[in-house]
């Protein structure tokens, strides 16, 4: 006898079970993890760790490709905001707009950051939720000046800037690297018997001086250097996308004390009602005395 629970906590057996077991699989089929009967996993992680048909059949080499190569773009305009600071705020120290530049320099990775968390979309599951800023929100009345002042001694505006630093000076440069490699590499193989053409073709240990002979690197070398890369881009990916969680996404302590911080202004709120109620009865009650 079919036997499953409903989410009304019943449970429903023999020929009840019917329609609420093609009813469970309907939904199953329809949610964000299934697409035309395949399993769409919910991280790069488990997509890695997943099938390598079910893989390759996934978004997430694509994604993961969107993530990587956009990456050295972003590093070069954080590159070049952080040399023209530095320069600027050195050329003009003299006149106190330099030390102001170089003052609110931190404030540079908080850009950073929400740039960074955007982007960082690419690497997220179906049903994972956007990465929250570790910035404490601050008054609608807070000036230009105490904003700055406030951000560049937040933590988080730390690690924003470290991470904005590692950007610009070492991961851009990696994926630069790393995707035009893979580029060449793939464009070169699949290419491989019309450059054989114009002259001879070596890869690794296979030279081919003909069309026919760089034929295998074509048909066989070409798709299994696109798994490979694959395979190579989405780790890279995956890697770089838990580092920009670790540093630019909030942590415990601080969820913990944002809380602790709501608590002392509702408590503070609730006293400052308290006295003013206290206040207004005083008075009525002093009026009273007088009539």
């Amino acid at each position: 006898m079919p036997s499953i629970t409903c989410r009304r906590g019943r449970e429903v057996s023999g020929l009840g079970a019917t329609s609420e077991v093609a009813r469970a699989l309907q939904t199953a089929k329809g949610s964000p993890h299934y697409r035309r009967g395949v399993r769409r996993a919910a991280t790069a992680w488990s997509a890695l760790a997943d099938r390598p048909w079910r893989f390759l059949a996934s978004a997430w080499p694509w994604r993961s490709f969107a993530y990587i190569v956009s990456s050295p773009f972003v590093a070069l305009g954080v590159l070049a905001g952080l040399i023209g600071a530095v320069v600027a705020g050195i050329m003009l120290s003299p006149v106190w707009i330099g030390i102001v530049v170089l003052y609110s320099l931190p404030v540079l990775g908080v850009g950073v950051g929400r740039l960074e968390r955007w982007r960082i979309r690419l690497m997220q599951g179906p049903d994972e939720p956007p990465l929250a800023s570790p910035h404490l929100a601050l008054p609608d009345d807070t000036t230009l000046r105490q904003r700055i002042a406030y951000r560049r001694r937040e933590p988080a505006s730390l690690r924003a800037l470290g991470y904005t630093a590692l950007l610009a000076f070492l991961v851009g440069w990696v994926d630069f690297v790393l995707v035009l490699f893979t580029l060449l590499a793939t464009g070169v193989l699949a290419l491989s018997p019309l450059l054989a053409s114009f002259g001879p073709v070596g890869v690794l240990w296979w030279e081919a001086d003909t069309p026919a002979e760089a034929l295998p690197l074509a048909l066989l070398a070409a798709p299994v250097w696109f798994v490979l890369s694959a395979y190579v881009l989405t780790l890279a990916a995956a890697a770089q996308a838990e580092l920009a969680r670790s540093l630019l996404g909030p942590r415990e302590e601080e969820l913990r004390e944002r809380v602790a911080e709501l608590r002392r202004s509702r408590l503070d709120l609730v006293d400052a009602f308290e006295t003013e109620r206290r206040r207004i009865e005083r008075h009525l009650h002093d009026g009273v005395q007088q009539r």
